[in-house]
This record gives structure tokens, C-alpha cells and sequence, in this order.
């Protein structure tokens, strides 16, 4: 039998991926397994398990909203990435995000996004 070498992957976590795409097993039990999983879904170019990926993130409240948007920008998750700007229509989210480290992170098209949704909010309560 031959072997393949995949350098800078972990053989389990890899041995897992596979599960996951072709048995539909495996869920990630951690934010960090996740983000492991969309790291080589996106060096193989696996959708299936970037969907999955995006999934659990758009579920799990273990990671603030700041970092899900940091994770959906970089990993090209688009449905992750509107479903979490939504949540910034509240003034104290806003707020929030500003003190946070993460908004040094964002591009600036977050940040316009963003100022939409603050203006949109200035005009509600006017």
C-alpha cells in the first residue's frame, strides 16, 4: 500500500476531515477544531466542509460576534459573515465592537457595512 504525504497537516485531524466529508460524521466539538477544519477546508478546497464549518459557527455562542466576522471575512464564508453584521443593529453592540481588538482587524468594507448599520439605527431613533 502507498503513501501519500500532505505536509503541514495533522494525519488525525486530517483522518477526521475525511470522515467528515465522506460519512458526514464528525462534528467540531470546539471553536478551535473548527477553525482547524476550515483551515484545510480551504487548502483542499473542500466546500462541503466549509459549509459544515459555517454551520457551527452560526450556531455556537462559545466565540463573540467581532471574531465570527473576522472568521467569515477570512475564510469566505458569506452567509456567516450577513448573519452576524444583522446583529450589529443594537447601539450597545456597536459600542462593544468598537472597544473590541477585533475592529482594528476588519476591512474597510465591514466597517462601511457597519456605518450603515449605525446610520440606519441614528435614524430609527430620530
Amino acid at each position: 500500500q502507498e503513501e501519500i504525504e500532505i505536509k503541514d497537516t495533522n494525519p488525525e485531524y486530517f483522518n477526521e476531515l475525511l470522515k467528515m466529508m465522506y460519512r458526514g460524521s464528525t462534528e467540531p466539538t470546539t471553536v478551535d477544531n473548527s477553525i482547524r477544519y476550515l483551515v484545510m477546508a480551504d487548502k483542499f478546497d473542500l466546500q462541503i466542509v466549509k459549509d459544515r464549518m459555517e454551520n457551527f459557527l452560526l450556531l455556537t455562542d462559545a466565540i463573540s460576534i467581532h471574531r465570527k466576522v473576522l472568521l467569515a471575512v477570512e475564510h469566505r464564508l458569506e452567509t456567516l459573515k450577513e448573519e452576524v453584521l444583522l446583529q450589529y443593529k443594537r447601539k450597545e453592540n456597536l459600542l462593544a465592537l468598537k472597544r473590541s481588538p477585533e475592529f482594528a482587524k476588519f476591512l474597510e468594507s465591514v466597517k462601511d457595512r457597519l456605518f450603515g448599520n449605525a446610520c440606519a439605527l441614528l435614524a430609527r431613533s430620530n
